[in-house]
């Protein structure tokens, strides 16, 4: 009896050590790995994965991923040298890859860096003349405590009052960090592939809005938008694209209507039948890249 329990110990042990091994194959792979690691969305599949199927890619090959989700083929592709386009029905993630896509110069992480400063200077009091912001969410006190909230909309109020000014890219880089900002100071979990609730017994739903100065309470939301900043600042030279890329906004079920030239030699294993359903689109080659899903 003693003999089975220890097999079965061991067992469970050599299961979850293979599992360890294998998170470098998984989104957990990416977390420190420079642009890659700058927003966390779910499902996403490892930056190790494309890289390893890019090596026999040459600089005159065209690569096309019709799920973009965050970019991952795409920037790893442009990094290695190699040309390519992308495709998302969402709009938010077509910005988000070509943000990441973007190319910085060596100055671009300092003036991040003030303009963040100064953002979070400004957030910290109450604006006269600048409206806080609130997403549009049903039961918004699910997500955010009052307090939390109440700092993020200062944030982003303040954030969106300088986009008509010369911050192009600092702008685009400081919505990133508030999107992992909101992200982090959420009710939520993201331990696993799909997004969940935080188990919060015996807390009631506070009043939206108090005080127009309220305490410091609950999470430090500019603290981690100063943080993830920084972190991003950090990573700018990095995986800098040397090659063209670009994300289009449009429906991969049609690409012909989506992307602005037909020669590609490098796609996923849905190219296939897309290529082959328009005779008119030269097909040389293709390498099975890890499909997407949209997010």
């Amino acid at each position: 009896m003693k003999t089975e329990l220890f097999e079965d110990l061991r067992s469970d042990h050599r299961q979850k050590d293979s599992q360890r091994r294998r998170d470098h194959l998984t989104f957990r792979g990416n977390v420190r790995q420079g642009r890659h690691g700058w927003l966390r969305l779910t499902p996403a599949y490892s930056l190790h994965v494309v890289r390893e199927i890019l090596e026999d890619c040459k600089a005159s090959d065209w690569v096309l991923d019709p799920f973009s989700g965050t970019g991952t083929t795409l920037l790893a592709s442009t990094a290695h040298g190699v040309q390519g386009h992308s495709v998302d029905i969402n709009p938010f993630l077509v910005w988000f890859g070509n943000v990441k896509l973007t190319r910085f110069d060596s100055s671009a992480g300092d003036l991040l860096c003030d303009a963040a400063a100064a953002l979070v200077s400004t957030s910290r009091k109450c604006s006269p003349g600048v409206e806080n912001w609130v997403p549009p969410i049903h039961q918004i006190e699910k997500w955010w405590d009052a307090p939390v909230l109440e700092k993020l909309g200062r944030l982003f109020a303040q954030i969106r009052s300088r986009e008509g000014e010369s911050l192009s890219p600092a702008t685009d880089l400081l919505k990133i960090a508030f999107c992992r900002t909101l992200i982090e100071t959420a009710h939520v979990s993201f331990g696993h592939q799909s997004m969940s609730f935080k188990k919060r017994p015996g807390v009631e739903p506070p009043a939206l809005f108090g005080a127009s100065e309220l305490p410091e309470l609950g999470h430090d939301v500019f603290g981690k938008f100063s943080a993830a900043v920084r972190e991003m600042a950090a990573s700018l030279n990095q995986d800098q694209p040397v090659a063209e890329g670009k994300v289009f906004f449009g429906d991969s079920r049609c690409l012909e209507r989506a992307l602005p030239q037909r020669c590609y030699t490098r796609g996923t294993a849905r190219c296939q039948t897309q290529f082959a359903r328009h005779s008119s689109w030269r097909h040389a080659s293709c390498c099975r890249l890890p499909r997407q899903a949209n997010l």
